[in-house]
């Protein structure tokens, strides 16, 4: 007897299909219906869900399906010859905070203004170890504010750094 092989499902022994997860995910994160309205829906159809098997099946959606095309997109965007980075400050509320309180977070914005991509990494601060983790392969032009630490990344050989004009019209 021979059996055939399973087919590839994003969740090890999981009920939902790639398509499935797809769908959760891209109500909650596109279309912005939170998993409450998602559950909703789906008891509307007859088929009652917990909200922490949703919950998990967006967790696990996640790292299966998202997580290795964001690495994709991580190194295709290292490998662009001219970039352009900046970060943006956010608030955020991390699991285990008093309630209320906000952690101010940063969004490090890496453009390919030539093909017109782009890559947004979060980091929870605003030193280097972020940019150095994506640009550790990069070589090429890197156009950027003034702010100091991307000074470090014109000294690598390799790269041109080059400044953004609308800073650097200040000092006239």
């Amino acid at each position: 007897v021979t059996i055939a092989d399973m087919p590839s499902i994003p969740i090890p022994r999981g009920i939902p299909g790639p398509n499935l997860l797809s769908h959760i995910c891209v109500g909650k994160y596109a279309d912005h219906l939170p998993l409450a309205r998602q559950l909703k829906q789906y008891a509307r159809l007859g088929v009652e869900l917990p909200p922490s098997t949703l919950n998990g099946w967006v967790n696990k959606g996640a790292s299966s399906l998202i997580k290795p095309l964001c690495e994709v997109e991580r190194k295709r965007i290292s490998e662009k010859r001219y970039l352009m980075v900046d970060e943006s400050p956010t608030k955020i509320m991390i699991k285990g905070n008093n309630k209320g309180k906000l952690h101010q977070g940063y969004f490090w914005l890496y453009y390919s203004p030539l093909d017109k991509e782009i890559f947004i990494d979060y980091q929870h601060g605003r030193s280097r170890s972020g940019p150095d983790e994506i640009l550790k392969n990069f070589t090429g032009w890197l156009q950027t504010d003034g702010y100091s630490v991307y000074e470090h990344f014109g000294e690598k050989e390799g790269i041109k750094h080059i400044q953004c004009m609308a800073h650097a019209r200040r000092y006239f």
